[in-house]
């Protein structure tokens, strides 16, 4: 591979590894793996048509007739009889790399998924543990320092704008508030809906008893 073709390898691959947001080492070696395997595709359509191309210089292009488009039309496909065995190993090239792309995708989607729900896990327990002293003060209880499972100081939780580190993940203040009024609005549009829906059964009970009563 010469300089230009690594610049285009690498500025190809590198979107594409970009584009699946690997958060650790393992995700970063399957987005690779994904990212090369589609350069592979790449290269074995620049490869067909190399194929092709030779073919203007081959026996195949010894074809009496002056029509231009038509002598090409029939030289690409008298070098594709020609070179038949050729595509078809490409196409079974292809099909490989295509299982193994979707192979890797998988798994990379499962590492993304799983990570994602451990992070959100634990952003819920940040967020109890971040109201919790509030609860406490309501309450009039004592204790007001938590610990965090990772062994966090308990200043920490006492400290709103500092970052907090709570299994592995790393959360910003801006985040765990947005995540605790998020959970609040969520708990109060519950109680509304329960307390709505309570005030329809209760409609349609004295309706239906309304009813029996005047037969």
């Amino acid at each position: 591979m010469n300089e230009e073709d690594r610049g285009a390898h690498d500025k190809f691959c590198q979107e594409l590894i970009d584009r699946f947001q690997p958060d650790d080492p393992l995700e970063l070696q399957f987005a690779s793996l994904i990212a090369e395997d589609f350069w592979r595709l790449q290269r074995i359509r620049a490869v067909e048509n190399d194929i092709l191309a030779l073919g203007n210089f081959s026996e195949a292009a010894d074809i009496d007739v002056d029509h231009p488009e038509i002598h090409a039309s029939l030289t690409r496909a008298r070098t594709f009889l020609d070179q038949s065995k050729d595509f078809e190993r490409l196409t079974l090239y292809e099909q490989r790399i295509n299982r193994s792309i979707e192979k890797n995708r998988r798994q990379l989607e499962d590492l993304q998924a799983e990570r994602k729900r451990l992070r959100q896990e634990a952003l819920e327990q940040v967020c109890l543990l971040r109201q919790a002293p509030v609860a406490q003060e309501h309450s009039g209880g004592e204790e007001n320092d938590q610990e965090y499972s990772d062994g966090a100081a308990p200043g920490q939780a006492m400290n709103p704008a500092a970052p907090i580190t709570h299994n592995g993940f790393v959360f910003s203040s801006e985040e765990i508030e947005r995540a605790i009024d998020r959970r609040s609005r969520l708990i109060q549009a519950r109680i509304m809906q329960s307390r709505a829906d309570a005030l329809i059964k209760v409609r349609a009970v004295n309706r239906d008893a309304g009813g029996a009563w005047n037969q």
